[in-house]
């Protein structure tokens, strides 16, 4: 991989790689958009930072004769000023949630930080923090943080052991990730029309 990454010729055709690599590219609006737009061919230059050399793709309508070009571009600097910052901001995201879950009175108010906390750090929409009532066999939610401007589950949302993800991940005794959240996909715990 190195060598090729190094050699001169480290590009190819965009569609037959995206058919052997992204067996579900025709969902892929970004990838969709780009080969519609005419962009045939991409361009892999090596970005080398943090002790390991990391892949990245530039698309371009080159057949790879600008390869110098292209590796004159600063992209391995840029890369490695943009990592940095993302760096320390999640230093200082994590440090934060450190905190405020210190700071919590009670375990309303540390779900609470806990969800907002998760969201910010890891740049999602939305999180929800459940309690397990084993009495009852319900999960029942006690914090979320929704940055989606739309209602994802009521307040006071419960659901029993049996279903969901939720049941999915009780029933496997560890976390579930899920990289296609159609409803439509196989998985039995999914609810048809939400995601």
């Amino acid at each position: 991989m190195k060598e090729f990454l190094r050699s001169e010729q480290p590009w190819g055709a965009l569609q037959p790689a995206a058919d052997a690599t992204f067996l579900e590219h025709d969902d892929d609006s970004v990838l969709k958009h780009i080969i519609e737009n005419g962009l045939a061919s991409f361009v892999t230059l090596p970005i080398v930072g943090g002790g390991k050399t990391i892949r990245a793709s530039l698309l371009s309508r080159y057949d790879g004769h600008e390869i110098h070009l292209m590796r004159e571009l600063g992209v391995e600097r840029a890369r490695l000023v943009a990592e940095a910052n993302i760096s320390r901001r999640r230093v200082h995201l994590a440090r934060k949630l450190e905190e405020d879950l210190a700071a919590a009175s009670d375990y309303s108010e540390l779900a609470k930080s806990l969800a907002h906390g998760i969201s910010r750090y890891q740049g999602w929409d939305y999180v929800a923090v459940f309690a397990l009532d084993r009495d009852a066999e319900l999960f029942r939610m006690i914090a979320e943080h929704n940055t989606t401007g739309h209602e994802a589950l009521p307040g006071e949302y419960s659901q029993p052991f049996t279903e969901g993800l939720l049941g999915a991940a009780l029933r496997a005794s560890g976390p579930i990730v899920i990289a296609d959240t159609e409803a439509e996909a196989t998985e039995t715990f999914k609810v048809p029309g939400r995601r």
